[in-house]
């Protein structure tokens, strides 16, 4: 696992050199890219930090609201999960397959009653509603 962090480190330390000149939409990307590698390694802090410059740059965008809801389910913080989710939502218009996404963020981290809540309710959509 230590030989593993410090190749994703190498890793982001080379990315970084990239983000100089790249446009602002793939300086995004590449934000959530080392965020979500931080997360594999367990590093919530420097992933969240991560997520946050994602976010600066493109605050709506609803990948990188989602990591950022199952951030804060990692560290317990729940009513800003539920928050953050609820903005996804929004801002996916209440989509059924946002939903189904979001109760199985809940679920990885036991939050059962959540996650059926979520799928009962995306459930509940007419057939003519998109997944």
């Amino acid at each position: 696992m230590l030989e593993e962090a410090k190749m994703f480190l190498d890793s982001a330390i080379e990315y970084n050199k990239t983000l100089e000149d790249a446009p602002n939409e793939q300086k995004a990307w590449i934000y959530y890219e080392i965020a979500e590698g931080y997360s594999i390694i367990n590093l919530a802090t420097a992933s969240m930090e991560t997520i946050n410059m994602a976010l600066a740059l493109q605050p709506d965008n609803v990948e990188f609201l989602l990591h950022k809801g199952s951030l804060y389910l990692w560290r317990g913080e729940i009513h800003e999960s539920v928050y953050t989710f609820s903005r996804c939502l929004r801002l996916a218009d209440d989509s059924p397959s946002i939903l189904v996404d979001i109760s199985g963020r809940f679920l990885a981290f036991e939050y059962y009653d959540a996650a059926c809540s979520l799928l009962e309710t995306a459930l509940s959509y007419p057939p003519s509603k998109e997944f």
